[in-house]
């Protein structure tokens, strides 16, 4: 998909998850990577939205950004 999809993709009337899936399927597959995943940060912890190449358990978890040094902001 080249970038310019991309933004097609992303406004496209496609349900929000489906678009969102079929963004991080095209990384995943760009940038070879063994898995990709779309966090949300609700009160303090990473919430994975969209995952590619994890397994369906992940969706359920929470990660605290507090232990993720990229979530850290330096002072």
């Amino acid at each position: 998909m080249e970038p310019m999809s991309w933004l097609a993709d992303l406004t496209a009337e496609l349900p929000a998850q489906q678009r969102l899936q079929r963004l991080i399927s095209d990384l995943r597959t760009r940038f070879r990577c063994g898995a990709v995943a779309l966090l949300r940060l609700e009160q303090g912890h990473l919430r994975p939205v969209v995952v590619d190449g994890l397994v369906s358990e992940a969706l359920g978890r929470r990660f605290a950004s507090a232990d993720c040094f990229r979530a850290r902001q330096e002072k």
